[in-house]
């Protein structure tokens, strides 16, 4: 009971909490992981020039020791390279992209994407194609992806295009995070997206914290929601007087 009256106190002014945690730029402990879903479907991409299979990823962070949390992720970097079951030491910050935001809605984030191998690759392929162009078309462009035959690579370009086309209308409601690779030699970076409304509005862009902070926000309001939801007459109240 204690342990939620110190949530409800704290969660509120989130912002107060990051700024705590954003001023130690600590990188943290990252376990890389293979594809979620097999098999992962393969495309060739460029500029930068890439031939192979496109998919979300799943690994185990460590904000604090023994934490081990799994955690989602998608490659956001072309020019580096890592290896699926290695360790790296990685920062977070909230990267400023509505783009991206919108494009995890569409989605339904990394949850939706992931139930197929075809909506990994077509989240994978749109990732990119924001990341290294602004014409959201993979035809045209700077970045490309050439055209796969048929099949389910065929399904999962259309899907991508399709969110593509969309990204207008659709809302920008994912908070996405940059995860930093600071190894040497540099190891490929990566971006995760948490689906919180309430967090998004309070998180300043961009902003530079450990993923230990991060977490210990997530944590926070998945606590205040799961006592809300608890009690569904709380719903209609925003405060209850005391």
């Amino acid at each position: 009971m204690r342990m939620h009256r110190v949530v409800r106190r704290l969660l509120p002014p989130s912002v107060a909490v990051i700024a705590f945690w954003a001023q130690y730029a600590l990188a943290t402990p990252f376990l890389t992981g293979g594809f979620v879903v097999n098999p992962a479907l393969s495309f060739s991409v460029g500029s930068p020039g890439y031939s192979g299979p496109a998919g979300g990823f799943s690994g185990i962070w460590d904000p604090t020791p023994g934490a081990n949390i799994p955690i989602d992720y998608w490659c956001f970097d072309l020019e580096h390279t890592f290896d699926p079951g290695s360790t790296y030491d990685y920062t977070a910050s909230i990267l400023n992209n509505p783009a991206l935001s919108s494009l995890f809605h569409e989605a339904g984030g990394s949850a939706g994407a992931l139930t197929s191998n075809i909506r990994s690759a077509a989240l994978q392929l749109a990732i990119w194609e924001i990341k290294y162009d602004n014409d959201h078309n993979l035809a045209t462009g700077s970045f490309q992806a050439a055209l796969p035959g048929g099949g389910d690579e065929l399904a999962a370009y259309n899907l991508a295009q399709t969110w593509l086309a969309g990204l207008g209308g659709a809302p920008a409601d994912y908070v996405i995070v940059l995860l930093a690779s600071t190894s040497d030699p540099q190891h490929q970076n990566f971006i995760t997206d948490f689906a919180i409304p309430e967090l998004r509005r309070d998180l300043p862009e961009p902003s530079s914290l450990p993923l230990v902070g991060i977490a210990m926000v997530v944590t926070l309001f998945f606590h205040r929601r799961g006592r809300r939801e608890a009690n569904p007459f709380q719903r209609s109240v925003r405060r209850l007087p005391r």
